[in-house]
């Protein structure tokens, strides 16, 4: 698991916003306020432990990005 989470994806197969904002070239925030917006979907998925993250999903990045 740690090896997943050093690359930016969540254990479901979700990218963490990290990692998406890598992939589009923006900042966390920016991949954040998409996501609030409702622009981007993303969901709360368990990360480590208790410890809750945003996740989104690739395809759901993909389809972001093709827009």
């Amino acid at each position: 698991m740690a090896d997943a989470q050093n690359r930016g994806v969540l254990p479901d197969g979700r990218m963490s916003v990290r990692e998406a904002a890598q992939v589009l070239e923006v900042t966390t925030e920016t991949v954040r306020r998409y996501t609030r917006e409702g622009k981007l979907p993303a969901v709360k998925v368990r990360s480590v432990g208790l410890r809750m993250e945003w996740g989104v999903s690739p395809a759901d990045l993909e389809a972001f990005r093709n827009r």
